[in-house]
């Protein structure tokens, strides 16, 4: 299936956020949280892949393997979205390098 690769700026781990995905259960960090929400779609599904929930972060080992295949992930997705923070916070920062 096709699917999108979202890239982002974790932000502080300890400042988490629970989420629900599939009725799954996650904790993901607060910029995470804002980026799905700015990213979601209110008219039909988006598939995304995100790293801190397609991996299975309490396994290193898996957590090593997938990070060298990320590559191949961006590479086969549709699209990559990188999400740079909540654009109020960031939006001086982000106009200076643009």
């Amino acid at each position: 299936p096709s699917f999108e690769a979202l890239s982002y700026t974790w932000g502080d781990p300890h400042d988490a956020v629970p989420i629900k995905v599939e009725g799954h259960q996650f904790t993901v960090t607060r910029n995470l949280h804002c980026a799905l929400k700015y990213l979601r779609l209110q008219n039909r599904t988006r598939v995304l892949w995100v790293d801190a929930l397609c991996m299975n972060q309490g396994n290193q080992s898996e957590r090593q393997s997938q990070v060298t295949q990320m590559h191949r992930i961006y590479k086969s997705s549709t699209t990559v979205v990188a999400f740079l923070g909540d654009a109020w916070e960031r939006c001086d920062v982000i106009m200076e390098y643009m």
